[in-house]
């Protein structure tokens, strides 16, 4: 059990450490321009005279962040308690299982939001432009794919620790 609460705790404080990071520099990319410029060039394939930056723009660009930020969030708190609950000996229990499959849905979901908020943020970066200059992209890149297929072993992972707990309980009540 030491060596469960050894990595419970180095767990929780990577969580404590990348939620922080996650969450400052998701902001802090629409707080300077230069950072958006870098993005919008690297990320969404945009050319530098394709786009305007206004103080619009970055409002609106970081309100369409929160949303896969938030997921991201949601999914670090379900590793925090998920961990919390190993460092109690409390493994195969239905609590656990519920935080595995909160934190598979987050992970699903935040995959899916960011193939969303990359066309909206194309679409907020360009809607400045003169007509026939503005842009839409859609683009599915390999590793919204991989967290997506990440997301859903996690889900299987919670779906046969719920059925481990249960054959764990049932096998308790015969003894």
């Amino acid at each position: 059990m030491d060596r469960v609460r050894r990595i419970a705790g180095l767990m929780r404080g990577m969580v404590l450490v990348g939620g922080s990071l996650f969450t400052f520099f998701t902001l802090k990319i629409w707080a300077d321009p230069e950072w958006i410029e870098t993005i919008a060039r690297q990320d969404l394939g945009l050319l530098p005279e394709g786009f305007v930056i206004t103080p619009t723009v970055q409002w609106l660009g970081a309100l369409v962040s929160l949303l896969p930020l938030s997921l991201g969030i949601f999914g670090m708190l379900q590793v925090w308690f998920l961990f919390g609950e190993y460092a109690q000996g409390r493994i195969f229990t239905n609590l656990a299982s519920m935080r595995l499959r909160r934190l598979a849905w987050a992970v699903i979901g935040a995959a899916a939001t960011q193939i969303v908020a990359r066309t909206a943020h194309v679409l907020l970066l360009t809607m400045n432009n003169p007509p026939g200059k503005k842009v839409l992209t859609i683009s599915i890149s390999s590793t919204d794919y991989s967290f997506i297929i990440f997301g859903v072993l996690l889900l299987g992972i919670a779906w046969v620790m719920v059925e481990a707990t249960r054959l764990a309980q049932e096998n308790a009540e015969f003894i």
